[in-house]
C-alpha cells in the first residue's frame, strides 16, 4: 500500500480477512457492511508498525472500484508510531484490509456476529 503525499514510504496493512480465515472466523456482519459501503463512509483499517505491533487508524472512503478502495486519512497514528502519515494522506486498501466499519454518525454499532467454520 502506497501513501500519496510520500510516495517513497511503503505503509503495510494487515490482511484482516486472511487472519480472521486462518482462525476459523466468517465475520458475517463486517461482510453484509464492507459490501453497502458508500462513499464518505469511514473504516478502520491495521497498519503494520512493527515486527510485532500494529495500531488502528481511520479512513474516510474517496472511492470504490470493486474490491480496490481508495481512502484519506481521519485521525494521525499514535505519538508512539514508527510509522509518520499525514493527516488527510490517501491511502489505497482493499475489502480484505478493513478491520471494522465505523458507525454512521449518531448510530451505534449494531452487535457483531462471527460464526466458527466447522
Amino acid at each position: 500500500m502506497k501513501v500519496s503525499s510520500q510516495p517513497e514510504q511503503d505503509m503495510v496493512l494487515e490482511d484482516i480477512e486472511s487472519i480472521r480465515q486462518e482462525q476459523g472466523i466468517d465475520d458475517v456482519t463486517l461482510h453484509k457492511e464492507i459490501n453497502s459501503l458508500h462513499r464518505g463512509d469511514s473504516v478502520k483499517l491495521t497498519l503494520v508498525t512493527g515486527p510485532a505491533t500494529s495500531e488502528t487508524i481511520m479512513v474516510c472512503i474517496t472511492s470504490i472500484r470493486g474490491a480496490a478502495y481508495r481512502g484519506k486519512l481521519t485521525g494521525i497514528p499514535a505519538a508512539k508510531s514508527r510509522v509518520k502519515i499525514p493527516l488527510g494522506a490517501v491511502i489505497a486498501f482493499r475489502a480484505t484490509h478493513i478491520h471494522s466499519v465505523a458507525p454512521a454518525h449518531g448510530q451505534a454499532n449494531a452487535p457483531a456476529t462471527h460464526t466458527k467454520k466447522q
